[in-house]
């Protein structure tokens, strides 16, 4: 396989496993996820402007004033020759590109996984970020399995987001139970999760880096258990749920790489609209606000930090609560352990390249679920921590493999693309 061409697949990883991560966590908490497109979307890469040093290599320190310079220079001019067009091509129009890739992957609550990734890149002009037609398929050691397609719309020089989802799966997970004691007394039995859904997003840009704009969703569930694995208690057999889910949703972006990012803001806020007059058995409300920040430290090391929380408000099912260690928040606990109708989670990570493609990450965090807000408290919280290697595999994208070991509840590995947040 031409280098240019293994380069190209590999950063695409990152965008690709965020979607099959996004369609389990769709099923294992109803339409949680399924949805939101944040997940895709921060792994969307940028184009990045190749007059500017970026955050693609490992750069030695420079011990002078002058060194620096010239290291700047250097990093300009090696920019500029990776982002010169190929003969024959227009400087101005980036060409579209279609790759297929197999990925493996691995997390506590699913075991190890193969996706099969299909990515449609469009042509666009340089300076916008393109829109995007992918595609999935997955299996897991679980013995979960599902499809799903999409379409990232840029319209009109990125005026405009339109985002498109449908897709259908089968997840099988353990059920806990609801609320912090029946995560805590660490008894289950097997849930399977059957669902078919479909999103829709208009997202008109108000000012730099700021969308907001009207969600519909749809989503239908059947759940059902294995009663022989009791004694946990749980609701029905079998429960079907059908819901069409009106929202909105806005986003503020000012990172300056979505795979690597060393400096900027990124924060998420949606509001989602459960309602018996939708078709649904349930009414209720679901608020989610997520907040991430970068900084630069000592010259080229990152410190990245994550707040987010969940509040579900009304008459909610089980199957539609928040899932603690889901996602993005948090490493160490198993997704599905802890629900309930309200979550929060922070967390820091400290992230160094000490080689051209290698670094390492230390990382910590706190959060914990409640029923409801009377019942927050800053004790007997769920904390976590640990450590990860990251090798990169490209350079025009720095995307990155991670091996992350956590410990929460347990000591549990993380085998996946692209960092954590």
């Amino acid at each position: 396989m031409p280098l240019k061409k293994a380069l190209l697949i590999a950063s695409l990883f990152g965008p690709i496993v965020a979607l099959q991560s996004q369609a389990q966590a769709q099923i294992q908490s109803s339409s949680n996820y399924g949805s939101d497109v944040n997940d895709f979307e921060e792994h969307n890469p940028p184009m990045l402007d190749p007059t500017q040093k970026t955050p693609l290599d490992f750069q030695p320190t420079a011990e002078t004033d002058a060194e620096k310079a010239q290291a700047e220079a250097d990093a300009k001019a090696d920019a500029e020759l990776l982002y010169k067009p190929e003969p024959g091509t227009k400087a101005k129009k980036s060409k579209g590109e279609l790759v297929l890739a197999p990925i493996p992957n691995y997390n506590p609550s699913q075991g190890w996984g193969l996706a099969l990734m299909g990515q449609k890149i469009f042509a666009t002009s340089k300076d916008v970020k393109p829109s995007m037609a992918v595609g999935a398929v997955f299996g897991t050691q679980k013995k979960s399995y599902g499809a799903m397609a999409g379409y990232i719309g840029r319209m009109n020089e990125d005026r405009w987001r339109l985002n498109i989802f449908g897709g259908a799966a089968k997840i099988n997970s353990d059920f806990y139970g609801t609320g912090k004691d029946a995560g805590t007394r660490d008894q289950y039995v097997l849930m399977e999760q059957d669902v078919g859904f479909a999103s829709a997003q208009v997202l008109p840009r108000w000012a730099e880096g700021f969308f907001l704009g009207v969600t519909l969703g749809y989503n239908k569930m059947t759940t059902s258990f294995d009663l022989d694995q009791l004694p946990v208690e749980v609701p029905n057999r079998t429960i079907t749920d059908e819901n069409w889910l009106p929202g909105f949703k806005g986003q503020y972006d000012s990172r300056n790489n979505s795979f690597y990012p060393t400096e900027g803001i990124y924060t998420n806020f949606q509001g989602q609209f459960f309602d018996k007059n939708f078709g649904g058995d349930h009414t209720f409300q679901r608020y989610k606000v997520s907040y991430n920040q970068y900084f630069t430290v000592f010259s080229q090391d990152v410190i990245a930090v994550r707040a987010a929380t969940e509040a579900n408000v009304g008459d909610v099912p089980f199957y539609n609560m928040a899932v603690f260690g889901q996602g993005q928040d948090m490493r160490g606990y198993k997704a599905g352990q802890y629900r309930d109708n309200i979550l929060w989670a922070t967390q820091a990570e400290y992230r160094h390249r000490f080689a051209k493609h290698w670094g390492y990450v230390l990382f910590g965090g706190v959060g914990d679920v409640i029923g409801k807000i009377s019942e927050f408290t800053l004790t007997d919280l769920l904390w976590a921590g640990g450590a990860g290697i990251r090798y990169r595999l490209g350079r025009e994208n720095p995307v990155d493999f991670r091996v992350d070991i956590a410990y929460g509840d347990d000591l549990v590995g993380y085998f996946s693309v692209n960092q954590a947040f």
